[in-house]
């Protein structure tokens, strides 16, 4: 889409020179250094992902069809809904793999629970038999949500209704969701389920060429993924906030080629009066290689010589994707409390937690693993197949609790029981000077936040956080080519076992969380300098 003569943004455009020579050059290696990393689908993905939108239309339709029948037997005639976009599939910079957000839009009186009541049921009916897996509903999410895999596809599936519409259009796809008016009478639920569609056009619609814009994107979203720094629930800029971000930058360059974009992008974002926001329109009421820069991975395993590591575990699969996914929604909460530290210089999480399976025998076993040890972590050829599958079938309002009765009070011999954990870890760097650290205040406040869940099961769920040094992270952390840290030899006696930690006083998460002791803090001078200013260490070579 060309925007033509109409100025986009809030302030002129820096430059609206045409590309050179050299710039052209530039972004068609740009893009080929792109293909090379793979980010593109290939036709036939792209095709299925369509296929799986449009079944997911003819659900949708049906679905409203048998809320009107109940409601009023008139309503049906001309009951139908609408599946909408989001996110990185609508904005056009979707990948293999990439998940599909999607937004169900229904007339006035379908609800929001009769959404939760029919469509789970209804997926599994209309979909090809084997085709919808994973099937999750999370009905207390800050947004509400039905999420699964079609075809091996994910897919995450919110919903609202339209206070002011007893029936949608009948040409649907002329149906938008822009007109503020379609806001009326909705719940603040209603509105943030409606607000990313939303704002994924309005963005599209506010960048002077969709395509320069796209093209910019990917190559900005996969350095940040690179560099580790792509994730909303952390606390990093998400998907919405790079892509306002490129599209300002694309503003002010309205001709730039995509490369010209990225390299203005790290000129821009260095320069902005942070933290003046970045506004597309106005309100209503470093330069990067384009080979080895999009390349270049991030240091966190090495960026750190302490670490916390927050590990969630659960006695079933489904007890557990449940208990840490709402355990990961509050890891940001204990780096805000981290980062406010009198000792602490910086906090910064990874983007990811790492999923374990774990292999146990016996009771002690299990609370070993609870506490984070590492030492039954299962084998691939050990876990099986069904992988406890049968926990989903057997859970109803006990989260799983009835399921595991079931499964470890049959018999009485010892049998292998698996145990599911997330860790997520958390690299901090000590202001200079410090020679201890406690921060039994803080792990305490979060483990009590977390345990404050109303779903949380002192039978199934566990919650521990552990001190680590940069040599106790475990080798599945680390990307191919980084040389994991050694320990260095103790200077006269030793001082423990080289996996313990006997001086932190970071809680391990065991019952006695109170009993924290001091540790002296770390002896090099890049302890409280930020990750980006520092050397990068000798030993560590960029993932590729």
């Amino acid at each position: 889409m060309s925007s033509g003569d109409r100025q986009l943004g809030v302030t002129p455009p820096i430059s609206s020179s045409l590309p050179t020579k050299p710039e052209i050059d530039s972004n068609n290696a740009m893009v080929e250094e792109l293909r090379k990393q793979g980010i593109f689908e290939s036709k036939e993905e792209t095709d299925k992902r369509n296929l799986v939108l449009e079944s997911l239309q003819k659900m949708c339709d049906e679905f409203v069809t048998r809320v009107a029948k109940e409601k009023e037997s008139g309503l049906a005639r001309d009951a139908r809904g609408k599946i909408f976009t989001y996110g990185g599939f609508r904005l056009g910079v979707f990948g293999p793999g990439s998940d599909i957000d999607t937004l169900v839009v229904a007339p006035k009186y379908v609800t929001r629970d009769d959404y939760f009541k029919i469509f789970p049921d209804l997926l599994l009916e209309m979909a090809p038999k084997g085709a919808i897996t994973d099937l999750a509903v999370v009905t207390d999410a800050y947004v509400p949500i039905i999420k699964f895999e079609y075809w091996g596809i994910s897919i995450d599936m919110i919903f609202s209704r339209i206070a002011v519409l007893k029936k949608l259009p009948t040409n649907t796809s002329q149906f938008s969701l822009t007109d503020t008016a379609l806001l009326r009478g909705l719940d603040d639920t209603e509105i943030r389920s409606l607000n990313g569609t939303r704002v994924a056009h309005e963005i599209l619609d506010l960048v002077p060429e969709q395509s320069t814009f796209q093209m910019a994107l990917r190559a900005i979203k996969l350095w940040a993924q690179r560099r580790a720094i792509y994730a909303n629930v952390m606390g990093y800029p998400g998907g919405v906030a790079w892509a306002m971000l490129v599209a300002r930058v694309c503003q002010l360059y309205p001709r730039a080629t995509a490369a010209t974009i990225v390299n203005k992008f790290f000129w821009i974002v260095r320069q902005w009066p942070w933290p003046q926001p970045v506004l597309l329109k106005h309100i209503e009421r470093a330069p990067l290689d384009t080979g080895s820069g999009i390349r270049s991975s991030h240091l966190f395993t090495v960026d750190y010589k302490y670490y916390l590591a927050v590990v969630s575990s659960g006695i079933t699969k489904e007890a557990h994707k449940k208990w840490s996914g709402f355990v990961e929604s509050k890891v940001r909460m204990l780096v805000l409390a981290l980062d406010k530290h009198d000792t602490i210089g910086l906090a910064q999480t990874f983007v990811k937690g790492y999923d374990r399976v774990h292999k146990c025998k016996a009771d002690n076993e299990i609370q070993k693993v609870q506490q984070g040890d590492l030492n039954f972590v299962a084998k691939p050829e050990d876990i099986p197949k069904e992988d406890l599958d049968k926990a989903e079938a057997d859970e109803v309002d006990t989260n799983g609790a009835e399921a595991v009765k079931a499964e470890n009070g049959a018999k009485g011999e010892a049998e292998d029981l698996f145990i599911y954990t997330t860790t997520h870890y958390i690299g901090l760097a000590l202001r200079p000077g410090q020679k201890s650290i406690n921060l039994a205040s803080e792990v305490g406040e979060f483990k009590k936040l977390c345990k404050g869940w109303e779903k949380f099961d002192s039978q199934l769920n566990a919650i521990t956080v552990q001190h680590l040094r940069n040599w106790d992270l475990p080798d599945d952390v680390f990307c191919e080519g980084e040389i994991k840290p050694r320990r260095k030899p103790a200077r006269g006696k030793g001082n423990g076992a080289p996996n313990s930690a006997p001086n932190s006083q970071v809680p391990n998460g065991a019952p006695s969380d109170a009993d924290t002791k001091k540790r002296p803090a770390a002896e090099h001078t890049a302890a409280g300098t930020p990750p980006a200013k520092r050397r990068q260490p000798a030993s560590v070579a960029a993932a590729g």
